[in-house]
C-alpha cells in the first residue's frame, strides 16, 4: 500500500513551503518528512490540481501564490538546497507536457495493470472496475472547473430515488451552481461599479504582454481576494479563475477602500451560507 505523508486538512500551502524548505518546524500535521536536499541534489516536484493566473489550488485554502511559491525556490536554492529541479504541472504549455490531453506514451502493455493495486485500497469498500481495458461508457470532455458538478451529478444519478441522500445531493449541486452564478455576476458588476459600464470588461478581462508580471503588487492581489471574500463569499477552486480580474483591478490603481465600497454595495446582507470564508477559509 503506498503510503502518503500529508493528507486531508494537513495538505496546505504553508506545509508544501515547509517541507520544500526542508523546515520540519514549521510543518503542521502529517508524518513531518519534509525534504532535506543538498546543493548537488536534483528535485523533481509533479502538481496536480486546478489552477488561475498566478495561483494553483490547494485541497485547503489559501491558494499557492505564484510570487510566494518563486521566493520559496530561491530561497532553497540561496540555502545550497538543489542542483535542479523540475516542476510539472497538468495544463501547462511551458513545462515539459503539452497540457491535460489524455495522451499514451511507452510501452502500453502495462495498460492491464491497475492503479488501485499500487496505490492501496480496501477489498471490502472498494468496487472493482472491470477488467477488461474499457470505460464501461464514453466520455465527453468536461471543462476542469465542472468536474466537481459532474462528481455531484453522477452521485445524484446513482443514488435511490426518493432516499434522504438523493435530496441532500441535487441541493448541494443547485447551491454550488447559484454560488457560481453569484461568484461571476459579482465580479462584472464591482468591474462596473469601479470602471463605468463601458470600460469595465475590457480592464477585467485585459491580459498583458508578454514579459510582463500577471500583477506588480502581489499583496495588493491578496488584498484584493480578501475583500471580495469577506463581503461576497468564499472564491472555491471554481473561482480562481477571476484572478486576473482582481490582479487588473490592482494594476489600474485602485484602492483597497474603492474596492471595499463597491464589494459592500455589490454584495452587501447577503447570505452566502457555507461558502463564507469563516467556513471555507481565505483564498489569500
Amino acid at each position: 500500500m503506498s503510503l502518503q505523508d500529508y493528507t486531508g486538512e494537513h495538505v496546505t500551502a504553508k506545509n508544501l513551503y515547509a517541507v520544500l524548505l526542508g523546515d520540519k518546524s514549521a510543518v503542521k500535521g502529517g508524518s513531518g518528512k519534509v525534504v532535506n536536499s543538498k546543493a548537488n541534489d536534483r528535485i523533481f516536484l509533479y502538481y496536480t490540481d486546478h489552477g488561475g493566473p498566478g495561483v494553483l489550488g490547494m485541497p485547503n485554502p489559501p491558494f499557492v501564490y505564484a510570487m510566494d511559491f518563486i521566493e520559496v525556490l530561491k530561497k532553497k536554492q540561496a540555502a545550497g538546497g538543489y542542483k535542479e529541479m523540475v516542476k510539472a504541472r497538468t495544463s501547462n504549455c511551458n513545462t515539459y507536457n503539452a497540457g491535460s490531453h489524455v495522451m499514451e506514451y511507452g510501452n502500453t502493455s502495462i495498460k492491464a495493470e491497475r492503479v488501485y493495486l499500487y496505490q492501496g485500497f480496501d477489498p471490502a469498500s472498494v468496487n472493482f472496475p472491470p477488467k477488461n481495458g474499457h470505460i464501461s461508457a464514453p466520455m465527453d470532455v468536461v471543462n476542469q472547473r465542472d468536474a466537481e458538478l459532474l462528481f455531484m451529478w453522477q452521485m445524484y444519478k446513482r443514488s435511490k430515488d426518493g432516499s434522504e441522500k438523493k435530496t441532500q445531493i441535487l441541493q448541494q449541486v443547485t447551491e454550488t451552481i447559484k454560488h457560481r452564478k453569484h461568484l461571476d455576476s459579482s465580479i462584472e458588476l464591482i468591474g462596473t461599479l469601479l470602471f463605468g459600464p463601458q470600460k469595465s470588461s475590457s480592464i477585467l478581462h485585459s491580459v498583458r504582454g508578454p514579459g510582463l508580471p500577471l500583477v506588480d503588487d502581489w499583496n495588493c492581489l491578496k488584498s484584493m481576494v480578501r475583500v471580495f471574500e469577506t463581503h461576497c463569499g468564499s472564491l472555491t477552486q471554481y473561482g480562481m479563475k477571476h484572478m486576473r480580474a482582481f490582479a487588473n483591478i490592482c494594476n489600474t490603481g485602485v484602492s483597497q477602500v474603492s474596492m471595499e465600497e463597491a464589494a459592500t454595495a455589490m454584495c452587501n446582507g447577503l447570505d452566502v451560507g457555507q461558502w463564507h470564508p469563516s467556513n471555507q477559509g481565505y483564498s489569500a
